[in-house]
């Protein structure tokens, strides 16, 4: 016999698979109205519930399987359950039980100010569900339910990459680069309905949480009301996240728009060449702030000196330079999302004309799946779809795209570069300070 426990409006299955009953739905006052067009409405209101604005749901949360874990809990592919047998596919994240109130507390205020954004490239919070551990305890598990997206991650794509002895096309690394600055641009600029900046930002911006629909190549950021749960731990000096996305500024625990920005460019340099540009580790933060000041007095490599050149339409010196601006030690004088999105739509991605599109990523996703490891195939033995290649050759400006996917090979780089990586330079990415390497 399948027990069900019953906390405050919701109830959970203990076996196999385990369902969690909504909150109340809530019916806004909005429909409520004199007006004889709204006859039904005005009856639903006052006859079938009463008056009343809120009535039980019958939606449920169904967990299916564990999909990812990080530092902050763990996520499940699960699926929203309707009176009627609909199943919507959902992520559950499941909130580390180290967290408090207080920090849940913080979720829930950016929760709200997520819900003012429209410009839909941010992954969307549904809910926010409670639950006691067991009777006997008040400790209580927080479930966040979000928008599943269906694909994966720029850092697994950048693995994939990897793998297959590749680095990411130029263009499309542009165009994500581009969409997530979109992103960015509504959320540092969102007002509150007295017409007042918020200033609403990441703080922890990384390839795990920007996201890829294999199908429809859209691009989105997640995690956006995750990251304000880390900044307590950062004056205790205790290190969470990935300190090598980390800006200057955020080592002093400040966390500014402008930090999310270096975030970016942090992932567009990693994405283009396959190297942070920065080396920092450490368990505590004086550790990792030790690291990147050393670091900081070296002189960055930019993707242009690292990377070899190649006839393309897309120029990688332009991405290159926007990249760069990006990784400004000076705060102030980082482009603002706005600028970059613009910099990188006319400058680089569609300043001769047609550019990539949500198509052109999905088609390059796919195919990038299905390729080999490179020591094993010929590139004549690998077949598109003419779909796929006109897509591609449209939108990249390429005849032959499975061959300009392989000639960004791993070993397309600079002999300087190829030289410190082969002396095993701590990091290559810094050039020498009069014949001083870092870390030697």
């Amino acid at each position: 016999m399948l027990k069900t426990r019953r906390v405050r409006n919701l109830s959970v299955k203990t076996k196999k698979s385990p369902t969690i009953q909504a909150r109340k739905a809530i019916i806004p006052s909005s429909v409520k109205s004199k007006s004889t067009k709204f006859d039904f409405g005005n009856r639903v209101l006052s006859e079938i519930l009463g008056g009343e604005k809120q009535v039980p749901s019958v939606s449920k949360y169904e967990f299916v399987k564990e999909i990812g874990e990080g530092a902050q809990g763990a996520v499940f592919l699960g699926h929203q359950l309707s009176e009627f047998g609909i199943k919507k596919r959902i992520a559950i994240k499941v909130i580390k039980d180290e967290y408090g109130e207080k920090e849940i507390k913080k979720i829930v205020r950016e929760a709200k100010l997520l819900e003012l954004l429209t410009q839909g490239s941010i992954v969307e919070m549904l809910a926010l569900e409670s639950l006691p551990v067991s009777r006997k305890s008040n400790k209580k598990v927080y479930l966040l339910i979000e928008e599943l997206i269906d694909g994966q991650s720029l850092e697994k794509l950048m693995m994939l990459h990897k793998r297959k002895n590749l680095l990411m096309n130029p263009a499309l690394i542009g165009f994500t680069l581009y969409r997530a600055a979109l992103a960015l641009d509504e959320a540092h600029n969102l007002k509150n309905r007295k017409g007042e900046k918020l200033n609403l930002v990441h703080r922890s911006l990384s390839p795990s949480n920007i996201l890829y629909n294999d199908n429809g190549g859209i691009v989105k950021l997640s995690d956006f009301g995750m990251a304000t749960m880390d900044d307590s731990s950062l004056s205790a000096d205790k290190l969470k996240g990935k300190p090598q996305y980390m800006a200057p500024e955020q080592f002093q625990a400040k966390n500014k728009p402008c930090s999310d920005i270096w975030a970016l460019g942090v992932i567009g340099y990693e994405a283009l060449t396959g190297f942070v540009p920065y080396q920092i580790k450490g368990k505590t933060l004086s550790e990792a702030t030790s690291m990147f000041v050393e670091q900081s007095h070296y002189t960055l490599r930019s993707p242009a000196e690292i990377l070899a050149t190649s006839k393309s339409h897309y120029q990688l010196n332009k991405l290159s330079e926007i990249i760069m601006n990006c990784l400004n030690i000076n705060g102030h004088k980082r482009p603002s999302a706005d600028d970059l999105q613009h910099s990188l739509a006319s400058e680089f991605l569609y300043s001769s004309g047609l550019g990539p599109t949500n198509k052109t990523m999905a088609a390059y996703l796919n195919l990038v799946k299905e390729m080999p490891v490179q020591d094993d195939f010929v590139v004549s033995d690998i077949k598109m779809s003419e779909s796929v290649t006109n897509t591609l050759n449209r939108t990249l400006h390429i005849k032959k795209p499975i061959s300009a996917i392989c000639a960004r090979v791993s070993k397309s780089f600079k002999n300087e570069f190829l030289i410190s990586i082969k002396a095993k330079h701590k990091n290559p990415c810094l050039k020498p300070d009069n014949g001083r390497v870092y870390g030697a």
